[in-house]
């Protein structure tokens, strides 16, 4: 019995490690949506115009691709940013830089942090509507700095 807690913590412990490696994997990227597919884009050239024209700024894109299966709707592209920095400010400049388009940004989180996310997304709601400030960083909910409970 005492081997079989041991192994599950082992697990518990690498699941874990897993996790966080492919979230600071994840935080170079960002995930644009509402963008038409073009039978022959390229999906960097793609992103390119629109943070060029939409964003004003020139920003050195590693990699951008779709994600996801063809369907009636146009899929995701996730894009690979060269630098945190840049990803950082796109992110902050994406609402009001794209308010009147059907084009929006959003952070690339890890399925586990995706369905926490999913889970406090009325909390969120509700704490944005009254002023709060809120972060949802490393699956967790932080409202005015501090770590919500349910």
């Amino acid at each position: 019995m005492a081997e079989v807690d041991e192994n599950y913590k082992r697990i518990k412990s690498l699941e874990n490690e897993v996790l966080s490696l492919e979230r600071y994997t994840r935080s170079f990227n960002l995930r644009f949506g509402g963008i038409a597919e073009n039978p022959e884009e390229v999906c960097t050239i793609t992103i390119d115009k629109i943070i060029s024209s939409h964003f004003k700024k020139r920003v050195p894109i590693e990699n951008a691709h779709r994600i996801g299966r063809k369907g009636p709707k146009p899929r995701h592209i996730i894009v690979r940013f060269q630098a945190r920095p840049d990803r950082t400010d796109i992110l902050k400049m994406a609402r009001s830089c794209l308010k009147d388009s059907d084009i929006f940004v959003t952070d690339d989180l890890p399925y586990k942090d995706l369905n926490s996310k999913k889970q406090f997304k009325g909390i969120m709601k509700t704490a944005y509507e009254k002023g709060d400030r809120v972060l949802f960083k490393k699956g967790s909910l932080y409202i005015n700095g501090k770590l919500y409970k349910e």
